[in-house]
């Protein structure tokens, strides 16, 4: 239902591969899409998208939908010969409510739809909107993150707070997980899917 709104609609969903003439306009969407969600001002320049492709070229994908010739959401995502992970997306504040369905058509069911038609084995999409990814049959994989401090006070406060954290976070995670993944405060989430068992 959300691909035939979005072919409804005429978004056009196509990769980019020279961002230097819409940078500013690509940083834009960013840091839009990124103070709507955190409040805080995006923490990369305006030649975030062009340094990233010309240094990382085809391991760095950069996907824009289009509406009438413009670019209205977009995602950027790494990938190796056997995998590829969903690391930014934007979409422009106009399409956020839009019943073009910009931000599932660009941030799933293209990123699904190439996944299978260039054979890879994995998709990690990374944390939140857990029960999107599980509607479109992602599931949850155990993560680990490292935080070393120094001082031993500040070490004491971040021990806590890291594992209020991650008790808080198990919470959230125990509707969508069906089982505690989550163990001894340690792990964080990230989501992982791969392609139906016919694509080999």
């Amino acid at each position: 239902m959300q691909v035939n709104r979005g072919r409804r609609s005429d978004i056009i969903i196509e990769e980019l591969t020279d961002p230097s003439t819409v940078e500013a306009e690509l940083h834009h969407i960013l840091a839009e899409h990124h103070y709507r969600k955190n409040r805080n001002r995006f923490y990369m320049n305006r030649e975030f998208t062009t340094v990233l492709k010309k240094n990382l070229g085809d391991r760095a994908v950069i996907l824009v939908a289009r509406k009438n010739d413009r670019i209205v959401g977009l995602t950027i995502h790494m990938r190796n010969s056997t995998a590829m992970q969903l690391k930014f997306v934007g979409i422009a504040t106009e399409m956020v409510k839009s019943r073009a369905a910009v931000y599932f058509n660009i941030t799933y069911h293209h990123l699904i739809e190439s996944a299978c038609a260039e054979r890879y084995q994995q998709l990690y999409f990374g944390i939140l909107t857990y029960d999107s990814k599980c509607r479109r049959g992602a599931r949850l994989i155990p993560t680990s993150n490292w935080i070393w401090e120094p001082r031993r006070v500040r070490a004491r406060v971040l021990r806590l707070l890291l594992a209020y954290q991650a008790r808080r976070q198990e919470r959230v995670l125990l509707p969508f997980s069906g089982q505690n993944q989550v163990r001894n405060g340690t792990a964080l989430p990230c989501y992982k899917w791969s392609p139906p068992s016919k694509v080999k």
